[in-house]
């Protein structure tokens, strides 16, 4: 009879330990999900950064090229503006 309580307690004691088992995993999963998700949102917002880079490297591609065919006008109108100011210094 003693023998029966002691299986029957330690049978209750493993069935204790693999519900709280159970339990972690239950626990591990939901944080293996929720990191999943968390990773979801990192690669989308990598992507979008990327694509507003490219965007903005394109845009800034663009400004040089405009200001390049302008280099020699903004050039003489400062050499034009520094001897106006030169000139009305002196006089």
């Amino acid at each position: 009879m003693r023998d029966t309580k002691s299986r029957m307690q330690n049978a209750r004691k493993v069935e204790s330990a693999v519900a709280e088992l159970g339990s972690m995993f239950g626990k591990m999963a939901s944080l293996v999900r929720a990191q999943g998700e968390t990773l979801t949102r990192i690669e989308d917002d990598t992507e979008m950064s990327l694509l507003e880079v490219r965007a903005g490297n394109d845009e800034i591609n663009k400004t040089r090229e405009i200001t390049k065919g302008n280099r020699g006008l903004i050039v003489k109108t400062f050499a034009i503006l520094i001897g106006l100011v030169t000139f009305f210094k002196l006089f």
